[in-house]
């Protein structure tokens, strides 16, 4: 599967249009891309999101853009999970862990 036409004029457009004050949430950068050339491409897109050091929250499974934190003072990296409630076996265990709920 290659980057769909849609992904690419949204990433286009966030990146002609954004600014400082600008914050910007991606989920799956490039998820649907060649996997030979998605770790290019991923990195000149943050990369580019860098350079004008707006907010971006950007939700991967890219192993390969943790390394940004080496080479960008602003970058933070952060590990999230979901467990649900019915996996935990104790009350206490459930305190220690951040349960995410979806409600629609």
């Amino acid at each position: 599967m290659f980057f769909s036409t849609l992904q690419i004029r949204e990433l286009t457009y966030i990146l002609q249009n954004f600014s400082r004050s600008s914050i910007i949430l991606i989920d799956g950068l490039c998820q649907n891309t060649d996997p030979d050339e998605v770790e290019y491409l991923n990195w000149a897109i943050c990369e580019a999101l860098l350079e004008h050091k707006a907010f971006t929250f950007l939700a991967t499974n890219r192993y390969e853009l943790t390394s940004l934190a080496s080479f960008y003072p602003n970058v933070e990296k952060h590990k999230r999970m979901t467990i649900t409630k019915e996996g935990m076996k104790t009350e206490r265990e459930i305190g220690k862990i951040l349960m995410i709920q979806y409600k629609y």
